[in-house]
């Protein structure tokens, strides 16, 4: 009988942990929220994000709820964005250069080769040019930057044809997404860069309306784009990163436990986005070659980033961006 009670005690204990980790009482009100992302079921992206869901529900003991609605079934990022600015969506979980078009310094992170490495984009996030350009989001939008740890992998290519060298870009038709900085990148290396829906992306290139598409590794892989563009190219011309924002008016009505809460399950995703993506990596390559695709070896990129960053200079100096931020960011260590 002792022992049957000192092991309810710990049981007991335990759920108390559970539930009030993160300061989160039995009392609190029950809070549902939305979430949305373009990621594909499955993929690294919507498991982090459900991943999230299932940190916030098992913190607050049941009391937090986030819905994730993957895949795009909210719209694009532009729109999720919007639908988050004026309360119809509370959470947006995408790339960080989607916020070009609100705020111009986010362009920056949609530019081929701005980053060295991860370690130098990681650097950057940590300085007061992004701080401000958080500020700049949450006054201009009314989102709340939560967390922008999740350091996607570099954005390579998919291809219809073998792609050995940086001449071999000139005149291939490639989709990009609809965001000024992929359409200036794509024709700073001599290619065709068309707009098209990334859900409608496996068609064009089946169909041959495109020759290409760049994209990360695992996103690449869960469209199946390795099916219809078999090269797979290292070449690492985008670094960026997911953020996971939310309406501040939303944010600012929750009790401060659960905005707490809330931060530490953004910081935990980030984490755990990360250490997904790097275990799967060697994973996917050898999924993609074993049904039938390609893996060339990573191009000489240095005619690629030289041309670049002309063309940043002078998208700089049409207002692109802030002036003097490309050269903030290359001085960067």
């Amino acid at each position: 009988m002792r022992m049957k009670k000192i092991m309810m005690t710990i049981i007991v204990f335990a759920l108390a942990v559970t539930v009030f980790a993160a300061g989160v009482r039995e009392d609190d009100p029950r809070v549902e929220l939305t979430a949305g992302s373009i990621n594909a079921v499955g993929t690294a992206g919507a498991r982090t994000v459900d991943y999230i869901a299932e940190y916030l529900s098992e913190r607050s003991g049941g009391n937090i709820v986030l819905k994730h609605f993957p895949a795009g079934q909210l719209g694009q990022p532009p729109d999720m964005i919007d639908q988050c600015s004026i309360g119809a969506l509370d959470v947006v979980w995408v790339d960080i250069s989607n916020y070009g078009p609100i705020d111009k310094d986010y362009n920056i992170f949609g530019m081929g080769y701005v980053f060295r490495d991860q370690d130098h984009l990681a650097r950057f996030l940590e300085s007061p040019d992004y701080e401000r350009m958080a500020e700049q989001l949450r006054v201009q939008k009314g989102v709340l930057t939560i967390s922008s740890g999740a350091q996607r992998p570099a954005r390579h290519v998919f291809s219809k044809k073998p792609i050995r060298s940086a001449e071999d870009f000139a005149g291939m038709n490639f989709r990009v997404p609809g965001l000024e900085m992929y359409l200036r990148t794509f024709e700073g290396i001599g290619a065709n860069p068309m707009r098209i829906d990334y859900g409608e992306s496996y068609m064009a290139l089946s169909q041959g309306l495109v020759d290409g598409i760049e994209n990360p590794l695992d996103a690449g892989y869960g469209m199946k784009f390795h099916q219809v563009a078999p090269y797979f190219v290292p070449t690492g011309h985008i670094r960026t990163v997911n953020t996971f924002v939310m309406n501040e008016d939303r944010f600012n009505s929750l009790p401060a436990d659960y905005q707490e809460l809330i931060r530490e399950a953004a910081r935990a995703g980030d984490e755990f986005y990360m250490q997904l993506v790097e275990q799967e990596k060697e994973e996917l390559l050898r999924a993609m070659e074993q049904e039938g695709a390609t893996i060339l070896p990573a191009i000489d990129v240095v005619p690629l980033q030289r041309r670049l960053a002309s063309v940043a200079r002078d998208l700089e100096a049409q207002g692109a961006w802030t002036e003097g931020l490309w050269e903030r960011i290359q001085a960067v260590e």
